[in-house]
């Protein structure tokens, strides 16, 4: 994580401030098109802003990317989030992350409305490291019913991260059930880097090959910049970008998302840590 020394002390106010906007602009949700259950966009519904790769979350948002980064972080990290994600100019859903982990375990729960009416899911994740560099991870995942997601990742040196997850693997009624995997190839640590992952769905819901990549670039100051591009194998295009303030101890990002299939998705965090 990167360690800015000149970053205001008033961005945790600024936050809230940004992220409770957010949150009450947003128009009262509608019922869950089946449109937005069958198509990429219903990733943004369960997997908060940041860093758009398995190979790259380890903060505490690796609770729902990636378990293993749990284990190869900052010691201690705690943070909210939301995301909200419309079809054209209606929202579909928002969703509220409360997320925290420490020492390679994990805790959290997510707030949605997803469906009819509003549903809580609790979240416990359990990640081993093995060594500096390698690190494996289970999230459970209880929400009506109990199922689970698998990661691992491996850090070769400053300059190369691999990662790989399984999501949804009981075997569970309304189950989506898939694979993901990505590399990240950091050019200048902190400065700039390229990233690509594979999302493989073959379940009721989606029969595709998603395929992403993108490029993430530090400035002078606490300013970084994401942007991704993604084929979702069904014919539609994904933009996405992101920014992000740093500060020694914490951060703060919003994220855009734009598709040719009509669906958009605005997103924030907060995040505070304790540096390794």
């Amino acid at each position: 994580m990167r360690h800015i020394p000149h970053a205001s002390a008033l961005y945790a106010a600024f936050a809230l401030a940004v992220l409770g906007i957010i949150a009450a602009a947003a128009p009262p949700a509608a019922a869950l098109d089946s449109t937005l259950v069958a198509s990429y966009a219903w990733r943004d519904t369960f997997l908060p802003c940041g860093l758009p790769s398995v190979a790259l979350r380890t903060n505490e948002t690796a609770i729902l990317w990636n378990p293993a980064g749990v284990a190869l972080g900052n010691p201690y990290s705690a943070g909210y989030a939301y995301t909200a994600v419309y079809a054209g100019e209606d929202k579909e859903t928002g969703t509220h992350y409360v997320l925290t982990n420490t020492r390679g375990l994990g805790f959290g729960f997510t707030k949605d409305n997803i469906g009819d009416g509003t549903r809580t899911r609790m979240l416990l994740t359990v990640a081993p490291r093995f060594s500096r560099t390698y690190a494996l991870g289970w999230t459970g995942k209880w929400r009506g019913a109990f199922n689970f997601d698998v990661g691992a990742m491996l850090r070769v040196g400053d300059y190369l991260s691999l990662g790989f997850v399984g999501r949804d693997l009981r075997d569970a009624r309304d189950a989506r059930t898939y694979y993901e995997a990505g590399v990240a190839l950091i050019a200048s640590p902190n400065r700039f880097g390229m990233f690509y992952d594979a999302v493989f769905e073959d379940n009721e819901y989606r029969k595709a090959t998603a395929h992403s990549g993108g490029i993430f670039v530090g400035f002078e100051g606490p300013v970084f910049f994401i942007a991704t591009l993604t084929s979702d194998g069904e014919g539609h295009t994904y933009s996405r970008f992101i920014l992000q303030l740093y500060s020694p101890s914490g951060l703060l990002e919003g994220g855009y998302m734009t598709a040719t299939d009509d669906f958009t998705s605005l997103g924030g965090r907060f995040s505070r840590w304790t540096p390794r």
